[in-house]
């Protein structure tokens, strides 16, 4: 059986000055070592691999 490894990652969206929706990520393994990657919203789906949803929160805009 494979366990499940806990992530400590970091992720933000923010719209830029020219109106443009960027995301950034700081991505860590269980030796510490992180990745930092920023981009546009739109070019997101680029950088997905494996998704887990650890949480759910309703949000009224």
């Amino acid at each position: 059986m494979i366990k499940p490894v806990q992530s400590d990652c970091g992720y933000t969206e923010a719209e830029d000055d020219e109106g443009n929706w960027r995301f950034e990520a700081i991505l860590k393994n269980t030796e510490g070592e992180t990745c930092h990657i920023e981009d546009e919203c739109s070019h997101l789906e680029d950088y997905i691999v494996v998704a887990e949803i650890t949480g759910c929160e309703k949000t009224v805009l």
